[in-house]
């Protein structure tokens, strides 16, 4: 069911400023919770408006939850979201302490981040369970505190054309939803920590998707790419942000799934390319998804912002740290990585981490984590990795009795050559400058450690990752650490 709603003094002939989807036994269920939607700034013919979401709402209705939208232009006292919120509360006649979620498009993301954070200041009015950044904008002080939520999610594709990577006050600030992600909760180990709550957070990256396909009705502003169809990446964003909040909500963890990047749902699994990506893909080639994850319980044996210590490696292999975007000038991300190059497959070279003693017996995890992602190749320049090929490497165990395990990297994700977005002319009014906007994308490889058989998994003593098989490649690696 769905209806206009008013709240506060509308400026006159200016119509309702709200519109709720709700599935009709919210009136018999005083936990149902609440989904509010902030829009993004509007494009050329306002199509970024509150209603242009209607689709998605009627989905989130569909699978139990009250969707709010709110027309935050049309708001002459400026209301804050919370008000809209206890408000749609009020009128279904809910609990105060009913779960809350709220997504953010665009400019919208932002917005909800300083709402969960106003909310975290305020002394948490709103029982607030999930942020969603659906092709956010995240500005450099847009830190989310794990306190504030307890589990953040983002979308975003690989040729949006709002959003491209950098912020628009300041070239030199990662603004793209991966740096969203990096923004929220905490780099550092998150096991016994007692003075907060630890977050789940975690991303999609969808090659070919832009900055608003994921709308019923998509802003004109922008032209569509046609790499593959605004009907398929609505399904996604119905399909994953649907499914972020029935597990985080409903507890329903049979979703965990998706975001940790082992399965896909039927829908989007079968999707297909409808024209090649002008770079060796033909039409029909699958739809790529990859993931970022960050368990709420983990162990970090290097998040590389920290002291430069505890690894070694070959002399023949080229070692850089420093902040990904000085690494790699398409990285979107917000964090300090490793830059990992080598020439040559035709002898042994590793990078090599010691597990801390003290910090060994890992029995109670259940996953080896690592952050990767191909370096962006300059065209015309260097080529940094083989092209058009997924990237690959061993990783290694070895426990404290000298026993050795290894698995390659491709067993359990993909490692894609970046998919290259290039604007050759400014067309449509909200066009970038000409460029190349390809991305040096980091996602998440979880290696579940049962993988490695006859390894003493209360005695691991060193990770190693060894590159022999392909024979140069330039890759970013970040976040080496055990996950629960």
């Amino acid at each position: 069911m769905s209806e206009f709603f008013s709240l506060g003094a509308d400026p006159p002939n200016h119509g309702d400023n709200g519109l709720v989807y709700y599935p009709f036994e919210a009136y018999f269920n005083r936990q149902t919770p609440v989904v509010l939607i902030i829009h993004a700034n509007p494009g050329t013919g306002g199509s970024h408006y509150h209603h242009k979401y209607w689709e998605l709402m009627e989905h989130l209705a569909r699978n139990g939850f009250i969707a709010v939208s709110y027309d935050r232009f049309n708001n002459a006292q400026q209301i804050p979201p919370r008000d809209f919120i206890t408000d749609v509360q009020q009128t279904f006649g809910l609990d105060a302490d009913a779960p809350v979620a709220i997504i953010g498009h665009s400019f919208g993301g932002t917005m909800a981040v300083e709402a969960a954070m106003l909310n975290w200041y305020q002394g948490k009015p709103l029982n607030l369970q999930a942020l969603v950044g659906l092709s956010p904008v995240s500005e450099k002080d847009d830190f989310l505190d794990p306190t504030a939520v307890p589990a953040y999610f983002a979308l975003y594709g690989s040729r949006d054309q709002d959003t491209l990577g950098w912020s628009v006050f300041a070239p030199d600030v990662p603004a793209a939803a991966h740096a969203a992600y990096d923004r929220a909760g905490v780099e550092f180990s998150t096991e016994g920590t007692q003075t907060f709550t630890p977050m789940h957070k975690s991303m999609a990256f969808v090659y070919g998707a832009t900055h608003d396909g994921w709308l019923t009705s998509p802003n004109l502003c922008y032209p569509h790419t046609g790499y593959f169809s605004y009907d398929d990446m609505t399904c996604i964003a119905k399909a994953y942000l649907t499914g972020f909040l029935r597990w985080r909500i409903f507890g329903q963890d049979q979703y965990e799934g998706m975001f940790r990047g082992a399965w896909k749902p039927g829908s989007v699994a079968a999707m297909t390319t409808t024209k090649s990506d002008g770079w060796g893909n033909p039409e029909g080639s699958p739809v790529r998804l990859f993931t970022q994850f960050s368990s709420e319980i983990r162990r970090v044996i290097n998040h590389f912002d920290g002291p430069d210590v505890n690894y070694t490696k070959t002399p023949s292999l080229q070692i850089a740290r420093a902040d990904s975007m000085l690494l790699s000038s398409h990285s979107p991300h917000d964090t300090v990585a490793l830059r990992v190059t080598w020439q040559s497959a035709n002898v042994s070279q590793y990078l090599r981490f010691t597990v801390p003693e003290g910090q060994r017996d890992l029995k109670r995890f259940k996953d080896l984590a690592f952050r990767v992602g191909q370096v962006h190749s300059e065209p015309g320049g260097f080529l940094y990795n083989p092209y058009n090929q997924d990237q690959d490497f061993k990783v290694w165990l070895t426990d404290e009795h000298n026993n050795h395990r290894s698995v390659w990297a491709s067993q359990f994700a993909a490692i894609p050559f970046p998919d290259r977005y290039e604007l050759e002319e400014s067309v449509g009014a909200c066009s970038k400058p000409e460029g190349d906007y390809s991305k040096s994308a980091m996602q998440t490889v979880l290696v579940d450690l049962d993988n490695f058989s006859g390894i003493d998994q209360g005695r691991i003593k060193y990770i190693w990752f060894e590159f022999t098989r392909n024979t140069f490649g330039r890759i970013l690696l970040d976040n080496v650490e055990f996950q629960r």
